[in-house]
């Protein structure tokens, strides 16, 4: 829906509807999914609202946001502060999560999203952060456009802007949108394929899946032939930028960031590093290939057979049979077990990174606020301070 013209709510109805869920003492959480918030003085009427009806609340509510307006509104600023003055997010943490997607002018061109300019949000970027306030950015990977260099060039820009955490997905074809129509598929040559995820190890809970790691794994008794039994989500593996073959290969640099610097297991050390993003991503990949870095290399071969098994293996229709499997897909959001296991693991760790971070550490490497058991380090969110 990029670039369609935006539909305006009723100001009572918004309002009246923002009263009867805050006039429920168990809701816990607000997630506003305006993609433009911000965007409409209205919207400053509607968070003073919010807090008005908080302030009458008993029990504590949190409020996150899926969006905000993208080219610098006026509105954004004071709506944020508002919020950070009345609302926590998660666990006491205070941040503003940005959409940017991709940094690269090709591939925002081709997800026909050049009219929306990055640059403008990096001064409030910096105005937040001085406040104490984190930066998270969406990303989306495998992008028609993108291949390894330019989402390392994307990455390298959120180092740069010192975001707090980059949140990254795979690019799901939805129906009724640009990219699922022929004309679009044809003119950046993108090619498709249907993921089946069942239902039964989709409602596993995370815990039987830790459980199931010492006892082998688990496998799912569907056969696909009843599609109530499953849900369909559509893949893009390929466009006129990158094949599987280099899919994978931006998928390696998904796995070196999110482990070393979304976990904060090198954070510090990669930002104060002379090297770019592109050089220490190059040494980590090297050593591994040396074989010198047998622990992570093990890590990695599991990470990309996740990502062979449910993304980048180029056929019409992939069956998820693995619970491991299901889990990195639509959970784990494309996590596997490193953090966990750099967690049980710390000192064979840390003497592997110590070959391309020297002076690294762990002693920072603690649960974050918040944290109740291990297995929320299998979470893109977990992380550790």
């Amino acid at each position: 829906m990029t670039r369609s013209k935006i539909i305006k709510a009723d100001r009572q109805l918004v309002k009246d509807t923002i009263s009867y869920i805050m006039a429920h003492e168990n809701i816990d959480r607000i997630e506003l999914a305006d993609a433009n918030f911000g965007i409409f003085d209205a919207d400053v009427e509607y968070m003073q609202h919010m807090i008005d009806c908080k302030l009458k609340r008993v029990r504590n509510i949190n409020l996150t946001m899926g969006g905000f307006a993208k080219n610098g509104s006026p509105h954004v600023e004071k709506i944020m502060e508002m919020m950070h003055a009345h609302f926590d997010a998660y666990c006491g943490r205070k941040y503003v999560k940005i959409s940017f997607q991709s940094h690269d002018p090709v591939v925002l061109e081709a997800s026909n999203r050049s009219n929306i300019q990055n640059a403008k949000l990096y001064p409030m970027i910096s105005r937040f952060q001085a406040k104490g306030v984190d930066v998270d950015a969406e990303m989306i990977m495998g992008l028609p456009g993108d291949n390894q260099e330019r989402w390392l060039n994307s990455i390298q820009r959120n180092m740069d802007l010192k975001i707090n955490h980059q949140k990254s997905f795979a690019l799901y074809v939805v129906p009724n949108t640009l990219m699922a129509t022929p004309e679009y598929r044809e003119k950046y040559k993108v090619k498709t394929k249907k993921v089946l995820i069942p239902h039964d190890l989709y409602h596993l809970k995370s815990s039987a899946y830790h459980s199931s790691r010492a006892d082998g794994k688990i496998h799912t008794a569907c056969d696909f032939s009843d599609p109530s039994e499953y849900q369909t989500l559509e893949f893009m593996y390929e466009s006129f930028s990158f094949d599987s073959a280099e899919l994978m290969r931006i998928y390696d640099v998904w796995f070196w960031f999110n482990t070393l610097y979304n976990a904060k297991v090198a954070r510090d050390w990669m930002l104060r590093s002379a090297d770019t993003a592109h050089s220490q991503f190059a040494k980590f990949m090297q050593q591994i290939e040396a074989g010198n870095m047998p622990f992570f290399k093990k890590l990695l071969e599991e990470f990309r057979e996740a990502v062979w098994n449910t993304i980048a293996k180029p056929e019409p229709v992939t069956k998820v049979k693995e619970l491991f499997w299901v889990n990195f897909v639509v959970k784990f959001a494309f996590r596997g077990n490193e953090v966990f296991d750099i967690f049980e693991n710390q000192e064979t760790a840390r003497g592997e990174l110590a070959l391309i971070y020297p002076d690294i550490n762990l002693q920072h490497f603690r649960a974050s606020p918040g944290f109740k058991d291990k297995i929320q380090l299998y979470f893109v969110g977990a992380e550790v301070v």
